[in-house]
């Protein structure tokens, strides 16, 4: 999606910026913090492309048990919208020798990535009404 990120970005005073790259019908928003208790930077960037369902729910969760610790992207759902987000917490020595470009084209990808995946999942249609559920005494 980016050939080259060579721009200069300025945080706001918050320590957070928006950054909006389109190519073709691509349009992805990748929002930078910096995270001053952590020494961190932190991108985010939300799959709008990618309608919340059950089925992609238990994936996501089931995917973010399986990452390594270092390096990886994590999905999480805002809770006003159930909207999917990826976000990745890089630190100084995790900036390889492209540096926040490279870092922010790689995460980039990885967000596509994970929009294409969870767009591949069709939801099972529903075989039985929630509430006739309520009508069954379920012990714990």
């Amino acid at each position: 999606m980016v050939n080259e990120l060579l721009i200069v970005l300025a945080l706001d005073a918050g320590g957070m910026c928006i950054l909006a790259l389109e190519e073709g019908p691509e349009r992805v928003i990748v929002s930078i913090g910096h995270n001053a208790a952590a020494g961190a930077l932190d991108l985010m960037c939300c799959l709008d492309s990618v309608d919340p369902s059950p089925r992609r729910n238990a994936e996501a969760l089931i995917a973010n048990t399986g990452m390594p610790a270092h390096g990886a992207a994590t999905l999480a759902a805002e809770p006003k919208t159930g909207a999917y987000v990826v976000q990745r917490r890089y630190f100084g020595a995790e900036f390889d020798e492209g540096g926040l470009p490279a870092a922010v084209v790689d995460f980039v990808d990885d967000a596509l990535a994970w929009a294409k995946r969870l767009n591949g999942i069709e939801d099972e249609p529903q075989s039985y009404q929630v509430s006739a559920l309520q009508d069954v005494g379920l012990r714990a």
